[in-house]
């Protein structure tokens, strides 16, 4: 059996990055936000009406837990980070970063071996 080349090497590492990265994605959603969204229905709010079902709140959540913003345009951001939990500041950590590494790898791969 054949070493395998760089560009191979490439793909393993890039395919195992996405997979990571969404595996770490749909598990911040289904806990994370799911636990929000309904600590906030208990409060009286409503999720926010930009998002139609295409799951933006997801990131918006990940953006306030992670990088604490205050005045959010979309969402309660006092009333967000009041619910979050230290699990929840975990998710949105490897969720965020590691899609930010997939990112990075698959960009620096598509700079060193594209055509």
């Amino acid at each position: 059996m054949a070493e395998p080349t760089p560009e191979q090497w490439f793909y393993i590492t890039c395919t195992s990055l996405f997979f990571v990265s969404a595996f770490f994605n749909v598990l911040f959603y289904r806990i994370s936000v799911m636990y929000i969204e309904r600590e906030l229905a208990k409060d009286g709010f409503e999720p926010p009406e930009i998002d139609k079902g295409i799951g933006a709140r997801g990131m918006m959540y990940n953006q306030l837990i992670l990088f604490k913003i205050k005045n959010h345009p979309f969402v309660d951001d006092q009333a967000v980070l009041r619910l979050t939990r230290k699990k929840d500041w975990w998710l949105a950590f490897l969720s965020f970063y590691s899609f930010l590494l997939c990112i990075i790898v698959t960009g620096t791969g598509y700079y060193l071996y594209a055509p």
